[in-house]
């Protein structure tokens, strides 16, 4: 703590013909510095814990203000879907957020444009932004995609290009698929009963567990599931989402 020069020098000294008094002064000098020195070091260890925890406290700060900010964006998205003009630009938002925080938004994103869909107040680009997301990539969306059952009972999907979307566990049911390109799709486990597949292009889709029993002929195995062969289809050059 404090160096030894230091203290053999005051030793030396009190043996000297030094002055006594002289000498108790200095190694009261030499002391204090000591104890000057040892309040100093605390109070920078203690700054140094005031800062990390400041940090720790900015961080978790910041967190909750991008949590609020996310909420915020999300509660003008849904009221600009409402309006003709600012349409668009919640879709925009929606999609942005179900995209950057699948885990919380995907789910009630989908759950908002699978309904639009099954309306008649859906618009071109509810359908367009509906397919984008459907196409995320990213683990964490991918994990709520496959998990997740997305409702489109009804929905009018015609000439819709869903070439590989990921519809897993999906209710199609009484949908309108006419001229839908569902090349590549991952349809497994979907409910297709009683859907419009008028001139669908089905190639290379998955549909191991969709239920296709009112469209389609099979046989059944021992299990009692329908098998079904569909054969590659030729891929439309235009659809009404763009070029497949």
């Amino acid at each position: 703590m404090f160096p030894h020069w230091r203290i053999n020098r005051i030793k030396d000294e009190l043996n000297s013909d030094t002055d006594p008094i002289l000498a108790e002064n200095e190694l009261r000098r030499t002391w204090v510095q000591v104890i000057g020195g040892l309040i100093v070091m605390g109070g920078m260890l203690v700054a140094w814990e005031e800062v990390k925890v400041s940090r720790e406290n900015i961080g978790k700060t910041l967190m909750v203000a991008k949590a609020g900010n996310r909420s915020i964006r999300f509660s003008k998205a849904v009221e600009h879907l409402s309006k003709k003009e600012t349409h668009l630009a919640g879709l925009y938002t929606l999609s942005t957020l179900s995209k950057d925080e699948p885990s919380e938004y995907l789910p009630v994103v989908l759950e908002i444009l699978s309904y639009n869909l099954r309306t008649s107040e859906a618009e071109e680009n509810d359908l367009k932004v509906f397919i984008q997301i459907l196409k995320f990539s990213s683990p964490e969306a991918e994990t709520v995609l496959n998990s997740f059952k997305v409702d489109l009972s009804g929905a009018n999907l015609y000439e819709a290009n869903l070439h590989e979307t990921n519809l897993s566990r999906a209710d199609l049911s009484e949908a309108d698929l006419t001229y839908v390109n569902l090349t590549y799709a991952n349809l497994r486990g979907a409910y297709l009963s009683e859907a419009n597949l008028s001139g669908a292009y089905l190639g290379r889709a998955i549909l191991d567990d969709a239920d296709l029993s009112s469209h389609i002929g099979g046989s059944r195995d021992e299990t009692g599931v329908l098998r079904i062969v569909l054969a590659d289809e030729d891929i439309p050059t235009t659809t009404r989402d763009g070029v497949p």
